[in-house]
């Protein structure tokens, strides 16, 4: 069962809806800047972050450090 995750030197997943494409570091780099811009966090200061894509709703919901919760449009 892990033999595939050995074998792979990269793995990425591309999200394509509405004539678009998005990769998981897309809705990582844009979580990351609602942290620290609207947020007005540290980096350092978030421990965890959960991000459920949403297409049929264009939106990314996240869960940053398990408490701050909120959502962006995509």
């Amino acid at each position: 069962h892990g033999g595939i995750l050995k074998m792979a030197k990269k793995a990425e997943v591309i999200l394509q809806f509405a004539g678009k494409s998005y990769t998981q570091d897309d809705f990582v780099k844009t979580a990351k800047e609602i942290w620290k811009n609207e947020l007005k966090k540290k980096a350092n200061e978030m421990t965890s972050m959960e991000l459920y894509v949403k297409p049929e709703e264009s939106k990314v919901y996240y869960v940053f450090n398990e408490t701050e919760c909120g959502s962006f449009d995509i």
